[in-house]
C-alpha cells in the first residue's frame, strides 16, 4: 500500500502526496487488467483509470503516462496520502476492520528526492510510532 505523509503546513500536501505515490500505484492499480480484460469488481467511475496503458518502460515512476490516469478519488481510496494525522488515523481505520499488518510502499522513482526523503522521514517518525505497542 503506498503511503505518504507530508507536514500539515505544506501547500498542498495532500496533492503533492499524490504525486509521490502515483508510480508505485499505477503498478498496483495495473493488476485488475494485466491480462487485458479487467477482472474482479471495480467501481464505475475507477474503469476509466485501470485500463490496459501501462508502459513498461516507465514502470513505478512518477510523472509517467500510465501516472496521468490516476485520479485524485482513484489515489485516496487504493493509498494513503496526506498529514501524518489522517495517515495515522487510516491506518488505524484499516487496523479497525482486522488487518494486522501493511507493506508501505514509500514514494515512487523518479519522485522529488528531497520531498520523498521528508515523506519517510515524517512517516517513521511521526506515524509508525503510534502503531508500536
Amino acid at each position: 500500500m503506498p503511503v505518504s505523509s507530508l507536514p500539515r503546513e505544506s501547500r498542498n500536501v495532500r496533492s503533492r502526496a499524490r504525486e509521490l505515490v502515483s508510480g508505485g500505484l499505477s503498478t498496483f492499480a495495473r493488476f485488475p487488467v494485466m491480462h487485458g480484460k479487467l477482472s474482479g469488481p471495480v467501481a464505475g467511475d475507477q474503469r476509466k483509470v485501470l485500463d490496459d496503458r501501462y508502459d513498461m518502460k516507465h514502470h513505478t515512476q512518477s510523472g509517467s503516462p500510465q501516472t496521468q490516469s490516476l485520479t485524485p478519488e482513484f489515489i485516496d481510496t487504493y493509498a494513503i496520502v496526506g498529514p501524518a494525522q489522517h495517515c495515522e488515523a487510516r491506518l488505524r481505520s484499516l487496523a479497525a476492520l482486522g488487518v494486522e499488518r501493511v507493506v508501505v510502499i514509500g514514494p515512487s522513482a523518479g519522485s522529488d528526492r528531497s520531498e520523498a526523503r521528508r515523506a519517510e522521514r515524517r512517516l517513521t517518525e511521526e506515524v509508525l510510532p503510534a502503531f508500536r505497542s
